[in-house]
């Protein structure tokens, strides 16, 4: 029975499944292959006096898909998948990927779900382009299954151990890591309400992004001889097979929706906006919206009073208030997840709109991410972004990642706001709002090159600084066209004007930076 077994995988190996003369052999094979690997659809069992037989042919059952494991059972079941599905028109049909797909997760159970046999099934089925995709097209019922059987989990917590991850991804290399990549996040949106919560952080947050990060070292930024257009990494040093590349538009679209959605959006749109720690930002909003919609005609000495007025309730506030910090569990939570879309966005640079564009305009995610960052103490955290600065000069620690990703969202969504948005309807955010990120900006950058926190000889490099900085000018071209803060809203009063010049006449880096 195995030799014959192994016959029906050899022949599957030649037939093409986009033949229909083919493509019935190949639905005998596999009849052949489900009927002889399980004992499930054996009549003679339901009969009540072989009952007692049936420990031990489940037994044999296992022992012939050992042996067809050990012979290369994935590698034939991955071949016939990729012949069927890596295809501008598919090949395969409900019946087909149902048993392919009963064939591959048939090993796994009835061996347990060791590591071995969980780190093939990765490789050869879960790299298939676009497999969850397809199946969740085909035969929806093989979905459950995955879902059942705790696919999802038990893949993230295999490549949770660096070993794991590097010999999967060294197997692969860079294209079929990013189908994978594409696989799991797709199941990551199928049971986004189920399962997801329980592994998306930091199982899910740190497999993504070590995947994302190894395919990054095979994106390059600009075209040579040995570089190849890829259509979601951009010039890639690595080129792609025919099949991959009939296969590249669904998982692009597989990787674009899925990051868009999950797990960041899950996670934001409901413990974050939930745990909210209420700051004294709103009793500030109020008064600060109505300076911010009336600082064009009102006069520069009512408005100096405001302000200081201002000031002296917000202190009032801040210091009744209870803050969030940097570095606490939930915050550092936050900022991996932000890392991860960071990885993305620097990984997939032909969805870096797809994706920003996703995190803008769903569930209310920039927005959250915005009171997040209110939450962080007076100013949007001010201070405390500043002393991390002064230890972290390489601007690589994840709140960083946060701020970066805060920024990239809002310039994407400031760039494409109109008139009537911003000034009149104010949602999601109000001109409050600008005003409060506007005055972080201006002062963390100010103070973090005028105090040498930021390196200004690679601030071209930097990119906490090209962030924050696009962002801060977007926002100061706005209010130049139509203004929305205070009067003297963009003046340092920290700044010593005299001081300042004579710096500037010295011609130091850090005074012609900060003018």
């Amino acid at each position: 029975m195995k030799d014959i077994l192994w016959k029906c995988c050899e022949y599957l190996n030649d037939l093409r499944p986009e033949s229909a003369a083919d493509m019935r052999v190949v639905l005998l094979y596999l009849h052949t292959l489900v009927a002889f690997t399980s004992t499930n659809t054996w009549t003679v069992l339901k009969t009540k006096n072989m009952e007692l037989l049936k420990p031990g042919l489940n037994q044999l059952c296992a022992n012939i898909m050992g042996y067809l494991f050990t012979k290369g059972f994935y590698l034939t079941l991955k071949s016939l998948l990729q012949r069927g599905l890596s295809r501008s028109k598919i090949a395969l049909k409900h019946v087909s990927l149902s048993a392919l797909m009963t064939l591959a997760i048939r090993p796994l159970v009835s061996a347990g779900f060791t590591e071995k046999l969980m780190t093939m099934f990765v490789i050869h089925i879960l790299s298939v382009p676009a497999l969850v995709l397809h199946v969740q097209n085909l035969a929806p019922e093989c979905i459950q299954v995955f879902v059942n059987h705790n696919i999802l989990t038990k893949s993230l917590e295999l490549l949770n151990s660096e070993q794991n991850i590097r010999i999967v991804f060294n197997t692969l290399e860079g294209n079929y890591a990013l189908c994978l990549v594409g696989n799991l996040v797709h199941l990551a949106y199928i049971q986004k309400d189920d399962s997801l919560k329980e592994v998306f952080f930091p199982t899910f947050t740190f497999v993504i992004s070590r995947m994302l990060e190894s395919c990054q070292n095979y994106v390059v930024s600009k075209q040579s001889n040995l570089t190849y257009w890829h259509p979601v990494l951009g010039w890639f040093a690595q080129n792609m097979d025919y099949g991959l590349h009939e296969a590249m538009p669904s998982v692009k679209a597989l990787v674009a929706d899925g990051l868009q959605t999950t797990p960041l959006v899950v996670y934001a749109a409901t413990s974050a906006s939930e745990e909210l720690v209420e700051t004294g930002s709103e009793g500030v909003s109020e008064s600060y919206g109505g300076a911010a919609g009336t600082s064009s005609t009102s006069a520069a000495t009512s408005s100096n009073l405001l302000r200081r007025a201002l000031d002296h309730r917000t202190n009032k506030a801040n210091a009744a208030k209870h803050h969030r910090k940097l570095g606490s569990p939930e915050c550092t939570k936050v900022a991996l997840l932000c890392s991860l879309y960071q990885t993305a966005l620097g990984t997939l640079t032909q969805l870096r709109l797809d994706i920003l564009t996703g995190l803008c305009y769903q569930d209310n995610i920039l927005c959250n991410l915005w009171r997040f960052l209110c939450s962080l103490g007076p100013h949007c955290g001010l201070k405390a972004f500043l002393d991390l600065l002064a230890v972290n000069t390489k601007c690589s620690a994840p709140e960083f990642q946060m701020l970066i990703l805060f920024s990239d969202c809002m310039t994407h969504y400031v760039t494409i706001l109109d008139d009537l948005e911003m000034y009149e309807q104010q949602k999601p955010f109000r001109l409050v709002d600008y005003v409060k990120m506007s005055y972080f900006l201006n002062h963390f950058l100010y103070k973090g090159v005028l105090g040498n926190l930021l390196d200004v000889k690679s601030l071209n490099t930097n990119a906490l600084f090209q962030s924050t900085h696009t962002l801060l000018m977007v926002l100061y071209r706005r209010d130049c066209r139509r203004s929305y803060t205070p009067d003297n809203h963009w003046l340092v009063k920290d700044l010593r004007m005299a001081a300042f010049f004579n710096d500037l006449e010295k011609g130091k880096k850090t005074t012609q930076v900060g003018k």
